[in-house]
């Protein structure tokens, strides 16, 4: 596997984790049950450190599977990302009351991060049609809203005035101000990969031409 290989699949991790990170806190900020709640700065951004870790590692274990099973254990590594990222995220969500958690939710939840994101990788690296690749990003898609619904199925919020938050939290005017800030910085090194990516490939085919007009 060539460094520029890497380079295009470190890149993808880090993008596709934040990105899954983004998600899950957006969609934590329009949560918003009315009693006092916080976030817990280190599980915080441990959570986004392993959706970007997993991912990378989940899309390595694909790059280097093809043909065999692997592709498809690559897409529920990047599921199991997600599953992890959530649950160290929710490890970080301090409220005024005690989660109490269904299982059955719970283990739903997972297997559907892990089913969906094996299906994802599947249709893009074994395409059946030129539409298998929108089904492979659908499947990527409903990997990270399943299985954060139906995780968010499996907790009941019980007030308790005796818990309170810590004092040293990120509440959520501060995460709505960081999740914007890393989609801006997503956007920009995106941008500027896709560009350089696009640039590399015309000099390709510049060299390319030259070599054939010489012949």
């Amino acid at each position: 596997m060539g460094m520029q290989k890497l380079n295009w699949l470190f890149t993808s991790g880090v993008v596709g984790g934040s990105t899954v990170w983004m998600t899950h806190f957006i969609a934590m900020l329009s949560f918003n049950p009315p009693l006092p709640h916080a976030y817990e700065p280190t599980l915080t951004m441990a959570s986004l450190a392993v959706a970007i870790g997993v991912t990378i590692l989940g899309f390595l274990v694909t790059a280097t599977g093809k043909p065999g099973f692997l592709i498809e254990l690559g897409g529920g590594i990047v599921g199991a990302g997600i599953a992890i990222m959530h649950y160290t995220g929710m490890a970080g969500y301090q409220i005024a009351g005690r989660l109490e958690w269904d299982s059955g939710y719970y283990a739903a939840s997972v297997f559907l991060g892990i089913g969906f994101g094996g299906l994802a990788t599947s249709r893009i690296a074994r395409p059946v049609t030129r539409f298998c690749q929108y089904g492979g990003i659908l499947a990527l898609v409903l990997a990270i809203t399943t299985m954060h619904f139906t995780g968010m199925s499996a907790i009941t919020i019980v007030p308790d005035p005796l818990i309170v938050t810590s004092a040293d939290v990120i509440p959520d005017g501060l995460l709505t101000v960081m999740v914007a800030i890393i989609g801006v910085m997503l956007a920009l090194g995106a941008s500027t990969y896709a560009i350089d990516l696009h640039s590399t490939r015309g000099r390709r085919n510049g060299s390319a031409i030259c070599r054939c007009t010489i012949r």
